[in-house]
């Protein structure tokens, strides 16, 4: 089970952020985003429901899940993924629903060395790989949660 990438670009997020999730965000570093065409607003609109959705299975994973939990969480990722207007969230938030995106296949290569680790007599659960890759997508997460003031 693989996601096609439907988003390029990639690192805009980075231009959002601020040092303290609670704090406001920067307003010169949200206007030079806008200027850079990134309308915050309708991006968190077109796709804040799928980023909201991997924010709770980063916070799950981080009490704990099993392999079909977490397959169960992705699905509904996928379904939060699906809801997406594409043309509407390329306009206007291209590099953070990439980063979106990236986040989720992350999730899912996790998903599936987990699959494969239990169905192989030679494997302990958690490996580095899958460390990494939880790892990398909730650090995109983070980062786009702060762009987006979510």
């Amino acid at each position: 089970m693989a996601a096609a990438l439907l988003f390029a670009g990639g690192g805009l997020a980075a231009a959002l952020l601020v040092n303290d999730a609670d704090k406001p965000r920067d307003p010169a570093a949200v206007a030079a985003a806008e200027e850079g065409g990134v309308d915050v607003e309708a991006c968190r609109e077109e796709i804040g429901e799928f980023v909201g959705v991997l924010g709770e299975v980063n916070s799950r994973l981080d009490v704990g899940l099993n392999v079909s939990e977490f397959g169960s969480f992705l699905g509904d990722a996928k379904v939060a993924y699906d809801d997406i207007d594409y043309s509407g969230a390329v306009e206007v938030c291209d590099d953070l629903a990439s980063d979106a995106e990236a986040a989720y296949n992350a999730y899912i290569t996790s998903l599936n060395d987990w699959q494969d680790c239990i169905s192989s007599s030679y494997c302990t659960p958690a490996t580095p790989k899958m460390q990494r890759n939880w790892s990398k997508a909730a650090g995109l997460i983070d980062d786009i949660e702060a762009a987006l003031s979510m």
